[in-house]
């Protein structure tokens, strides 16, 4: 599969974000099935992903040079699927992402220079904290 590189000043996200993604690989990628137009890093070269590559998903999802960006829709999906409430708020110059249980107790609060960013830490926090809870002993 070779990776169709798009111009530097397309990708839409930020160093830092790509980044973080990069660290949390693994965890994005439990939540991953590949579809057409997602951002993804490969060796480092940042491109969307086509039919033919969207196509070979179980292979991307396990190919360590292959990293998911999350688009900040996509984040709040995730979001969605682990925190009731999820609200997005801009500041000057940053974006807060707080999340919210059934019963409105504050799970995550996060401060980050993108809303994408926010979304992603919040989104780890909230599954680090979930993991803690299930392997806890009764």
């Amino acid at each position: 599969m070779t990776p169709k590189a798009e111009p530097e000043s397309a990708y839409p996200f930020p160093p830092s974000y790509v980044q973080r993604c990069r660290a949390a690989r693994r965890e994005l990628s439990a939540a991953w099935t590949p579809s057409v137009g997602d951002w993804v890093t490969q060796d480092d070269v940042p491109h969307l992903l086509d039919e033919d590559q969207a196509a070979h998903g179980k292979e991307l999802v396990t190919d360590r040079t292959v990293c998911w960006v999350p688009r900040l829709d996509q984040l709040l999906a995730l979001l969605n699927a682990v925190s009731p409430h999820t609200v997005l708020d801009c500041y000057q110059g940053d974006f807060a992402c707080i999340c919210f249980d059934e019963v409105s107790r504050r799970i995550a609060d996060v401060v980050a220079e993108t809303p994408e960013l926010a979304c992603l830490q919040a989104y780890l926090f909230i599954r680090a904290e979930l993991a803690a809870q299930e392997s806890q002993p009764e």
